[in-house]
C-alpha cells in the first residue's frame, strides 16, 4: 500500500528495533525500504543494573547514536 490509498492500513518500511543480547546493545534499522542494517555495540555488558542512555540520529542517509 502507498499513502494514497483508501484502505486503513499504510506500510511503512521504516524501524528500528533496539535489544539487549547478552547484555549488549543491538540495533537493527531499516529506512526507505531499503535491506536492514544490524549493529551490535561491543562496549561493557549494558545489564548492570544502572540507567543508561541511548540516543539515535536520524539526519538524511545518516544515522548517528550516542551511548551513556
Amino acid at each position: 500500500m502507498d499513502t494514497k490509498t483508501t484502505e486503513k492500513q499504510i506500510d511503512y518500511r521504516d524501524y528500528i528495533i533496539i535489544h539487549l543480547r547478552g547484555g549488549r546493545l543491538v540495533m537493527e534499522m531499516s529506512m526507505n525500504g531499503i535491506a536492514p542494517v544490524n549493529l551490535e555495540v561491543a562496549s561493557t555488558a549494558l545489564n548492570d543494573g544502572t540507567w543508561h542512555e541511548l540516543a539515535v540520529t536520524q539526519i538524511g542517509k545518516a544515522s548517528f547514536s550516542s551511548l551513556q
